[in-house]
């Protein structure tokens, strides 16, 4: 019988601390920014954002063209890391606030998808009625 993988706990980015280190987390928001040569992006849901890693997710088969698009609507799968140094974060563009984010807290991305017609106020609601 073939194994079942762990599932994913889908979390607000607000939420996202060193309490969940180690965890395996579905979350969703917004790209505000991609950096191609590290593979990091910014996730966020206002007024928090998150650091991702996406370097296992890159593959040529894979479209990922989204990427260079900013605003783009993202659900990401991975196991939250923590480092030891804050990281560096990708380039905000100047036109762009910049967000509340620990950069020393990183989302390894197992699995990433761009979700155009997810609505985020009700994702992060049903998180919250779960999580009641």
């Amino acid at each position: 019988m073939p194994q079942q993988t762990d599932s994913a706990k889908p979390v607000n980015i607000r939420y996202i601390t060193d309490v969940l280190v180690g965890s395996k987390l579905r979350i969703a928001g917004r790209l505000l920014c991609y950096d191609h040569a590290t593979s990091f992006m910014l996730l966020s849901h206002h007024p928090s954002s998150v650091l991702v890693d996406l370097s296992l997710c890159m593959n040529s088969a894979h479209n990922l063209s989204y990427l260079l698009e900013e605003q783009s609507q993202v659900m990401v799968i991975g196991l939250l890391d923590k480092s030891s140094e804050p990281l560096r974060p990708p380039i905000l563009p100047p036109y762009s606030d910049a967000p509340k984010v620990d950069l020393t807290l990183v989302l390894r991305a197992i699995m990433v998808k761009e979700v155009p017609d997810l609505d985020l106020n009700i994702w992060n609601e049903g998180i919250s009625a779960l999580d009641s």
